[in-house]
């Protein structure tokens, strides 16, 4: 076995780590700026990342090996430390590009709400991976932002207050005592309350994804990740709001809107025009066009490619629709689960446990896939999302129970049997699937059966 100090002595340091993160982040933005002016969607960051990458290092053993090193640097780094955390849910594409738009504009928001050139300047030059902000312009910020969408807003402000309640890391300058946000105030006991910028960075992806997940189900047409791109795109300097002009040409060039459709339908323009305005001027849109949803020959396509695995006719034709009807009763199970789960996570959400915290985390992450999956119709993933979000409940119930105690030896036998069941058809099924899978022999059959 590898120990951490071996492992920790072949790893960047996390000063250097934070410095490739800075670079690789500001290579992004002018890369997206060079292909928003061209008209090309943006490319993904692990693309952009190996670029600089080859640029720096010209060999390729070197640049391979550079790689590998700073992935091993997250993965070491990212347990304790956010901003790697989130790199590499960038870089791997837990949160996709669209999050990562999101993300870099929210940094130049940062950036551009500063009354202070200096803090500005360090926005600017592409380390938002460190240091504090003060709690109210945090949430200045996700009003801004949010203020236009109730429910992500609320969302937001909640988790802003669980963040400036919990002790902040040294750099941040003490611990706050007490906290209260409402619109934009905030107060504290001996000295000002902080937020950490990458903390205060994943709540407003929180709000974005929770906006994603509402929005997207209330009118077919509608997509949050286009609307939200094309708002990115017109807003150059980071504002957080759009002139009329600047709204004009983000509905015309970037969501298609026909010019002579301009004042002559849809909600008002407004001297200033916030990200949720905006929102919903394209939801009034699509719904007085609604008919474009997507057709279930596109579905089913769309599906066939993602689980075929490069089978055509027939047998791709089964598997998509074995897919379809696994999505179809994920949903119908999620739906009977969603009351619950909600009370659950509010639960989660209130507590002062990290570990609570953590799962609370993970629940919304695995809700959020699936519900993104069911959106576009991706069968297999949306069910590999929801099978997911049952484990890690199931788990944390373990880790409670582990804390806590009261498991007797009859439910530990039921529960056991089971898991055991799940497991050995699971494995069963596997076998089958697979040229050279495992040989279990016929003492698979007995699996929970004799205890």
């Amino acid at each position: 076995a590898i120990s951490t100090a071996a492992i920790e002595d072949k790893c960047l340091g996390l000063k250097l780590v934070h410095a490739l993160i800075a670079q690789a982040y500001n290579e992004k933005r002018v890369d997206d700026q060079k292909r928003d002016k061209a008209r090309q969607p943006r490319r993904d960051l692990h693309v952009v990342l190996q670029e600089l990458m080859r640029r720096q290092h010209g060999v390729r053993k070197v640049v391979h090996a550079k790689s590998w090193q700073v992935v091993e640097s997250l993965a070491f780094h990212a347990e304790a430390d956010l901003a790697c955390a989130l790199f590499a849910d960038f870089l791997d594409g837990t949160r996709d590009t669209d999050e990562l738009s999101f993300y870099l504009y929210c940094t130049k928001v940062l950036g551009a709400s500063s009354t202070d050139a200096s803090q500005v300047a360090v926005t600017f030059s592409g380390k938002p991976v460190a240091g504090c902000v003060a709690a109210d312009r945090g949430a200045r910020i996700a009003e801004l932002l949010f203020g236009d969408l109730p429910k992500a807003f609320t969302l937001v402000l909640k988790e802003l207050q669980k963040s400036v309640a919990r002790c902040p890391s040294p750099d941040c300058g003490g611990s706050p005592k007490s906290f209260s946000v409402g619109l934009s105030s905030c107060a504290s006991e001996g000295g000002e309350v902080t937020v950490q910028i990458e903390e205060l960075m994943r709540i407003l992806l929180e709000g974005w994804r929770m906006s994603a997940s509402l929005l997207d189900q209330t009118v077919p047409s509608f997509s949050w990740r286009r609307t939200v791109s094309a708002f990115i795109q017109a807003d150059i300097v980071g504002r957080g709001w759009l002139d009329p002009h600047e709204v004009h040409d983000a509905e015309v060039q970037c969501l298609g809107k026909l010019s002579r459709q301009e004042g002559a339908s849809g909600p008002g323009l407004q001297d200033r025009t916030s990200l949720g305005a905006f929102v919903f001027r394209e939801v009034h849109r699509c719904s007085a066009n609604a008919g474009g949803a997507q057709s279930g020959a596109d579905v089913a396509d769309g599906d066939a490619i993602a689980t075929g695995g490069g089978r055509t006719g027939k047998a791709a034709r089964v598997a998509a629709a074995a897919a379809e009807a696994c999505l179809k009763m994920s949903q119908a199970i999620y739906g009977s689960l969603e009351k619950t789960l909600s009370v659950y996570l509010s639960w989660l959400m209130h507590s002062d446990e990290l570990g609570d915290l953590a799962v609370y985390h993970s629940v919304k992450s695995r809700m959020y896939g699936f519900s993104r999956a069911a959106e576009r119709s991706h069968a297999s993933e949306g069910t590999h999302h929801f099978r997911c979000l049952l484990l890690v409940l199931l788990a944390h119930q373990f880790d409670v129970q582990l804390q806590r105690g009261g498991v007797t030896a009859e439910h530990l036998e039921w529960e056991s049997r089971c898991l055991l069941s799940v497991l050995r058809e699971s494995w069963r099924r596997s076998a089958t699937l697979v040229e050279a899978g495992p040989e279990f022999g016929p003492e698979l059959e007995d699996l929970g059966r004799k205890l």
